[in-house]
Parts: C-alpha cells; sequence; structure tokens
C-alpha cells in the first residue's frame, strides 16, 4: 500500500517535449530519506502555455517548491519561473541513473500506481549495446524515457541527503 505522508519538502521534475512526450513528476521528500513520486503529468503535442497551467495545478495541489527542468532549453525555463521557483536541473545522466538506482536499492524510492507513464517507462528502460561486441554501453536507449528524465531531474536536483550513498 501507499499512503501519502506529510512531506518536508514536494518537488519536481520536467522534462520538456512537445513532438515527443513532455513529463513532470511530483516527488514527497520525507523526513525518513524517502522519496515519494506522488503524481505525474504527460502529454505529447501540448503548447507551452497548456504547460504552464499544468504546472501551476501541480504546485497549487502538492505545494511544489521547486521545479528542476530539463536544462536543454533555457528559454522554457525562463517561461517556467511566471508560475514558481525553477532551476535548471544537473543533466550528468550517469550520475542521476546512479542516483536513482541507489534509491530503488536502499528501499528509499516508492512510486505512487498512478504514475503509470513513469512506471511503464521504468519497465521499459534499457542499455544501448556495442554494435561490434554487443557489450552493454553507460548510455541508455533514448526513447519513451520522458518519465524516467524528469525524475532524474528531480532527484540529481535536490540536495543528497546525508545518508546517499552511490553504488
Amino acid at each position: 500500500t501507499f499512503e501519502a505522508l506529510p512531506y518536508r519538502e514536494v518537488i519536481a521534475g520536467v522534462d520538456w517535449g512537445y513532438a515527443h512526450p513532455g513529463a513532470a513528476v511530483v516527488v514527497g521528500v520525507r523526513a525518513d530519506g524517502v522519496y515519494d513520486v506522488i503524481d505525474e503529468e504527460y502529454a505529447a503535442g501540448r503548447p507551452l502555455p497548456a504547460w504552464l497551467t499544468a504546472f501551476a495545478t501541480l504546485r497549487e495541489k502538492w505545494r511544489v517548491s521547486r521545479f528542476y527542468a530539463d536544462p536543454s532549453a533555457p528559454m522554457l525555463i525562463t517561461e517556467l519561473r511566471r508560475i514558481g521557483a525553477v532551476t535548471a536541473a544537473d543533466n550528468d545522466v550517469w550520475e542521476g541513473i546512479q542516483r536513482v538506482q541507489a534509491l530503488i536499492s536502499q528501499r528509499r524510492l516508492r512510486i505512487h500506481a498512478r504514475c503509470v507513464n513513469l512506471l511503464r517507462e521504468m519497465e521499459g528502460y534499457s542499455w544501448q549495446r556495442d554494435r561490434r561486441e554487443g557489450a552493454l554501453r553507460e548510455e541508455p536507449v533514448k526513447h519513451a524515457d520522458d518519465c524516467v528524465d524528469a525524475l532524474r531531474y528531480a532527484l540529481a536536483g535536490h540536495a543528497r541527503p546525508p545518508a546517499f550513498r552511490a553504488l
């Protein structure tokens, strides 16, 4: 079962998209160092004004204190600042993936069942293979990873709790 608790802080990660889906995930930060993914927003073909409305709704509904957004679109980050605090996220993919994996292995990341797109993407997440040797590379396949990227931005952007250890 998943019981939403009073959170020390609520943050959100944003992965921009138009032709491919854009995504936002909302994460409750618990006092015990557990991160609860409590909501998501996911759509393709949504214009920026509609995204800003969706972000404002998430901010109000969950009291999001900060958005950590994909840094590849500084102009969109500037627009997002109209509705609240936003930071360009750390886009170190390898370190961000390690952070998510560490939280999963430590049982410090919980995902609510309503986050169907994130759960689907996590199940299908895969690594690229070297074409010659067939060995896995340290690079994920960049397909159907919008919610996963938004989660990575939120967790990489948020200050690391003292107990964090990379694998």
